[in-house]
Parts: C-alpha cells; sequence; structure tokens
C-alpha cells in the first residue's frame, strides 16, 4: 500500500506542469546517447518568444564553442523550452544585501517559475521555484 501511495504523490506532482513546445537548437544524435542539455526561459511571454529562441541559441552556441565543451560538442543536443510567462521580466525587490539598492529598477512581474533576483541577499543570485522547474522538465522532456 505504501508504494501506491508514493506512485501516486509522484504522479500528482509531475501532473501540475503545462505542456510547452520543444525546439531542437543542436541534435548530434539520438537522445539516449546524448548528452541532452534543455534551456528554459523565464519572464519571456508569447509574444517574446523569438526573443527567447535567439538568446537560446546565443547560449547554446556560445558554450558548445568553449572549452572543454568544444572538444565533445559532437556528444551534445541541446533544446529550447519555449516556456511562456504571463508577464514579462524577472522579479527584483531590491533586498540585497550585497550592492546598494536598487542596482536595477524594482519590480514585480509574474513569471512561470516565479523567478527573482536578489535571493539570499545576493544581487547576483537568481533563483526560481525549482520544484516547478523539474516538473516542467519531466512533463516535457521526452
Amino acid at each position: 500500500m505504501k508504494y501506491f501511495y508514493f506512485l501516486l504523490i509522484l504522479i500528482s506532482g509531475f501532473s501540475e506542469a503545462q505542456i510547452f513546445d520543444l525546439v531542437p537548437l543542436v541534435e548530434n544524435g539520438p537522445k539516449d546517447k546524448r548528452i541532452n542539455l534543455v534551456i528554459l526561459g523565464d519572464g519571456y511571454t508569447a509574444s517574446e518568444q523569438s526573443a527567447f529562441m535567439e538568446d537560446a541559441t546565443f547560449v547554446s552556441d556560445y558554450l558548445l564553442n568553449k572549452q572543454p565543451y568544444s572538444n565533445y560538442k559532437n556528444y551534445f543536443n541541446v533544446y529550447a523550452l519555449k516556456v511562456i510567462s504571463p508577464q514579462s521580466g524577472v522579479k527584483h525587490p531590491a533586498t540585497a544585501t550585497d550592492v546598494t539598492e536598487p542596482v536595477i529598477p524594482v519590480s514585480n512581474p509574474t513569471n512561470y517559475f516565479n523567478t527573482s533576483y536578489d535571493t539570499s541577499g545576493t544581487h547576483r543570485c537568481i533563483y526560481g521555484n525549482t520544484n516547478k522547474v523539474t516538473q516542467t522538465l519531466a512533463a516535457n522532456i521526452p
């Protein structure tokens, strides 16, 4: 019976995530024989998905052209998951203690992963809801 409850909890945890478009950026072989990287964005609205794709392509190209990744680029597949946020941007509560705030304007947009600057009092630390990230990846990556 305890296995049934564990399975029920596991399934309910994955059932909350939405399904988004998964776009291949680099495909060098079958998914089960490659290292698969997935680039997720947060704070990109539906109308900003072309900007997300440009940013994801830039990140993929940059990473795979730097050592040591460039030596092994043929072992990687890279995908962009087009996560759509209700509002544009990342939260910035201006609560960091390592800078004189506000370094950037205070903002509180509604984004999909609840991503925010100033995590643990550090301005450059951006953090989101890791459970939601995990659920989204599990629901969208075959």
